[in-house]
């Protein structure tokens, strides 16, 4: 059972990674032939497999593939597969992993609908929109903002440090060509999640559109900056980068799941 989960597990990295090397080469091309198009999102970026012969297949296995990576990161949080630990620094990690087995949750059902040719809502709920209907709404949303930066700070740190070494076990002969792709885009990923958690934090407040939808807004943001091209351009090729690490992660970090009997130890009563 623990073999499977992990196969599992692993072609949730390389599902995820595809997506991330897809969502960057759309944005990537989108920039350098002036193309405006919805490739800036994740789920944008899925679309455009549509018009490949065997789209909606590709489609279905991303689809399977990223609820192995929701499983995983499940796994990781609640029964504390990579052994982070109870300490509050634990606690944070573990809750990270929850709150990514989420978000892939919501990536992993937009594929599926579209490789099932399921029909999609024509206007989506953007998350500011749903959080202005919560009372003190703009709390929330700075509370939201807040864990996006501090999950992007801590990616720009573990890209910066190569903090991740003690869950990769790269062959050292593909090391020093690994290492540096991981460590862009890991830097890369964590500065989008930061100028995410800003404009979050900045809509609260009023001072930029309510709408916003993540990796998008965030991209747009960049287009927009004196010399926003040639970043957004970096931008886009470090998510191709972090794309790259996460098939590196598929096939060489350390996955260890939990046994049946740690899983039902772990369950309360």
């Amino acid at each position: 059972m623990q073999k499977h989960i992990e196969i599992f597990a692993r072609f949730g990295y390389a599902a995820r990674g595809f997506v991330y090397m897809l969502l960057g080469g759309t944005a990537l091309f989108s920039v350098i032939w002036g193309i405006v198009e919805d490739t800036r999102s994740l789920k944008g970026s899925l679309g455009t497999l549509l018009a490949l012969p065997a789209g909606r297949i590709i489609l279905g296995l991303i689809a399977v593939g990223l609820a192995g990576h929701v499983v995983w990161r499940l796994l990781q949080g609640f029964f504390d597969a990579d052994e982070v630990g109870r300490g509050l620094k634990g606690w944070f990690i573990r809750a990270a992993r929850i709150g990514a087995g989420v978000a892939n949750a919501t990536l992993a059902a937009a594929a599926a609908g579209m490789a099932l040719a399921l029909e999609q809502p024509a206007h989506e709920l953007r998350l500011v929109q749903w959080l202005s209907q919560v009372p003190l709404w703009e709390w929330w949303a700075v509370g939201i903002g807040a864990t996006f930066a501090g999950v992007g700070i801590n990616q720009v740190r573990r890209g910066l440090t190569r903090n991740y070494d003690e869950l990769l076990r790269i062959p050292p002969a593909y090391a020093r060509y690994l290492e540096p792709m991981c460590s862009f885009g890991l830097i890369a990923r964590g500065a989008v999640f930061l100028l995410i958690g800003g404009l979050l934090i900045s809509a609260s407040f009023g001072f930029t559109p309510v709408v916003l939808d993540g990796t998008s807004a965030a991209l747009d943001y960049v287009h927009r900056l004196p010399w926003g091209s040639i970043l957004y351009g970096v931008l886009s090729g470090g998510l191709m980068a972090f794309g790259g690490y996460s098939v590196v992660e598929a096939l060489y970090r350390r996955v260890d799941p939990p046994s049946a009997e740690e899983v039902r130890e772990a369950l309360p009563g």
